[in-house]
Order: C-alpha cells, then sequence, then structure tokens
C-alpha cells in the first residue's frame, strides 16, 4: 500500500504558478549579469524559485505535489526566460528532475519526499560513474559533470553502468544529501548563471531500490509509473524533456526582442529620423516576429499533445524531436537577427541582448537539439525505416 506523505502543503493551480514567474521574470533580470558573474544563480534566486512552488510543480497529490502539467511548466519556463535564460533552464529542470525521478520506486520516492515535496534534486544521467555490486546495492564512486543548479540542490542523482551485464546497461543512482561534494568546473561563454557544475562521490553506497535503469526513464517503464499511471508520468522522456532546453532558448529571444523594440523607439538616425520609422527595420522586424510566433506554436503543439493517447507512441515522440529542433532553430535564427540589427548597441557589456544571444547559441548546442539526428529519424518513421539501435537519445 502506498504511504502518503506526512505534509500536505497547498496544492497550487496553473494559474498561481504563471503568476509567480511572471514576478520573478523582471526580478532575475536584474540578477542576471550577478548570476553570470558567479557562475551560479544565487541562493535568494532558487530559494524564491522553490517557494514559488516551482520545485512541487509537476509532483503527485499523495507526495504533497500539485500534480500539474507539461502545460503549466512549459508557461513558468517560458515567463522566466524572458527574464534570464539561465534563470530558466535551472526553473525548469526544479521542476523537470522530479518527473524524471518519479521513475523510481516507492522507497525512493518516500526517501526524496517523504517530508515535503519542496525539494531541489539535480543530476547527470551521462554514465560516467565507477559502480561495483556490493550485497543490497552498489557502490559509486564518479565525477558527474554538467548537473545544472546543483549547488542549491539536495538528493542527486549520476549515471554509470551496472556491472555483470551481458550488454552494457546505463542507470542512474540517487545520491542523498551529504554524501556527495561538488568540483567547480563550470566556466562556459553562455549559460553560465547554470552553475553546471560537477558531482563527486567517493565509494558512496547505493541501495538496490534507489537505481533506475536508463531504458526505464526512457520508455517510462521504471516501478514509479505503477504508482502514477496516468497524465505526464506515463510520457516516454524524449517526447518532453527537450521542452527544459528549447523553451529558455525561445524566452530569451522573446526578451531580446522586446529589448530591441523598446531601444529602438528611442533611436534617431541620420538626418534627425526616427529609427522605427525605416522600412527595412519594420521588415525585418515583422519577420522576426514571425519566426519566434512559429517557434513557440512548435513547442505548443507538443504541450497540447502531452495529454493525448498518441504522446506515447514512436512517430509522435519523433514529431516532437523534430519540433523542438526547428523551434530552436528559429530561436537562433531570431536572435541573430536581433542583434544584427542592434549593431555594437546589442554586444556592450551591459546589454542584456548579448548575453540572450550567447545563452541561445550555447543552449543550441545541447545533444537533444541537432537537426542532424531528429529531422533525419522524423523522416525514417515516414518511410517506415526502423530506428536504429545506435540512436539512443529515443
Amino acid at each position: 500500500m502506498t504511504v502518503e506523505a506526512e505534509t500536505t502543503p497547498e496544492r497550487l493551480s496553473k494559474q498561481d504558478l504563471i503568476e509567480r514567474a511572471r514576478a520573478l521574470a523582471p526580478v532575475v533580470r536584474q540578477r542576471a549579469a550577478d548570476a553570470e558573474k558567479d557562475r551560479q544563480i544565487s541562493a535568494e534566486s532558487a530559494s524564491e524559485m522553490l517557494q514559488a512552488g516551482f520545485a512541487r510543480m509537476l509532483v503527485p497529490e499523495r507526495l504533497g505535489g500539485s500534480e500539474l502539467g507539461i502545460d503549466t511548466w512549459f508557461e513558468v519556463i517560458l515567463e522566466v526566460a524572458r527574464g534570464d535564460a539561465s534563470h530558466a533552464w535551472v526553473a525548469g529542470l526544479m521542476a523537470h528532475v522530479p518527473q524524471m525521478l518519479l521513475q523510481f520506486g516507492e522507497q525512493a520516492q518516500l526517501a526524496i519526499w517523504g517530508e515535503g515535496p519542496d525539494v531541489p534534486t539535480a543530476g547527470s544521467v551521462m554514465p560516467f560513474a565507477d559502480v561495483t555490486a556490493v550485497d543490497g546495492g552498489y557502490r559509486v564512486t564518479t565525477k558527474a559533470p554538467f548537473a545544472s543548479g546543483v549547488t542549491h540542490s539536495s538528493w542527486v542523482f549520476v549515471g554509470g553502468f551496472l556491472p555483470d551485464e551481458e550488454i552494457p546497461t546505463s542507470a542512474m543512482f540517487l545520491i542523498p544529501p551529504g554524501a556527495y561534494e561538488l568540483a567547480d568546473t563550470w566556466f562556459t561563454s553562455g549559460m553560465r548563471g547554470t552553475g553546471s557544475n560537477t558531482i563527486v562521490t567517493n565509494d558512496v553506497f547505493v541501495p538496490t531500490d534507489h537505481v533506475l535503469r536508463v531504458s526505464d526513464l526512457r520508455e517510462a517503464s521504471g516501478p514509479g509509473v505503477q504508482l502514477s499511471p496516468d497524465g505526464i508520468y506515463r510520457l516516454p522522456f524524449m517526447s518532453y524533456a527537450p521542452l527544459a532546453f528549447a523553451t529558455p532558448m525561445l524566452g530569451a529571444a522573446q526578451g531580446a526582442y522586446q529589448d530591441f523594440v523598446a531601444w529602438a523607439k528611442t533611436k534617431k538616425i541620420a538626418g534627425g529620423v526616427n529609427l522605427i520609422e525605416t522600412p527595412s527595420l519594420q521588415t525585418m522586424l515583422g519577420r522576426i516576429a514571425a519566426d519566434l510566433a512559429a517557434a513557440e506554436l512548435l513547442l505548443r503543439w507538443v504541450v497540447d499533445k502531452a495529454e493525448t493517447e498518441v504522446a506515447t507512441t514512436m512517430q509522435h515522440r519523433r514529431a516532437c524531436m523534430r519540433n523542438y529542433t526547428r523551434a530552436a532553430e528559429l530561436a537562433v535564427d531570431a536572435i541573430d537577427q536581433i542583434a544584427k540589427l542592434g549593431g555594437t548597441f546589442s554586444f556592450a557589456e551591459v546589454n542584456p541582448i548579448q548575453r540572450a544571444w550567447r545563452d541561445v547559441h550555447f543552449a543550441a548546442a545541447h545533444v537533444s537539439l541537432q537537426g542532424e539526428v531528429n529531422y533525419a529519424q522524423y523522416a525514417r518513421g515516414d518511410l517506415d525505416l526502423p530506428t536504429p539501435t545506435t540512436m539512443s537519445i529515443y
């Protein structure tokens, strides 16, 4: 029988979360430069996101969560991203990682959320760990990089291959607070505020019920699905996960567009003519706005389909990946055109447009958004060709 969480905090509505994210956007905008300098968002920002209910957003009611959907998650990330992409990346993962961890079984879930749903979590799924089987579980030693938001997290997970398997089998290993350290390794030109540092463990014991095969995460077939069989918990990983990366790109580009428009309204060019009266500028801005609207529609298609039966099919998964990739490309094109229109103004150190330009380009390099893979895989479905076994991202 499922054991209920001990605490029952307020269940937030979709509108509650959107309003809180909208109020937070101008605040994180003011903190973006400091987050870049510090290479992580502030403890204050992380605390405000937690208090806003971002971590409990997708957690089931039985664990005290708000049990909302992908649509709420998308709207929250988009609102925050218009203020700053790095803050939005962390905010999105604060909600997204619990959805991943809900594929673990009941014992693991209660270990994380048994005292309440507002638990910040982070991790790195790449199988870098040295894993040894012992009685009752495994010993895990690792340096797991790229764990966004980890500096403000409690429970984390790391990736490694299960020992003694005939076929290499990747798994996620839950690590409790106090059982790991962090290495300060996040030195980048974009998304600097995400604090995506490295989790370090040294011979940490992980019980068997705190281990999840990555294949179960990918297919939404982990033991946790029996506890939450409906809604978002049944979704294959790649049908929703890249929203965490494409949405901050879109929001950052939208914010940069708004910044440019506000500046252009005050700018005069030779002869005292208002810049906004220039037909070429008007044409280009209209095209940029259309690209941003198209990118948003591509992502909203994924969001709108998430609760339907088709959302669990392989063809839908391919379509989602196609949409994520094209939305990311449109965001890159838009931010490039915005920066070009602004000229040297765009790249002033104090101008948020240059930060958005770097962040959007950096995020576009994420493995889940690569067109060489995702477009071809979508086409293979239409051509009745199988998914190659090497395409493990699916």
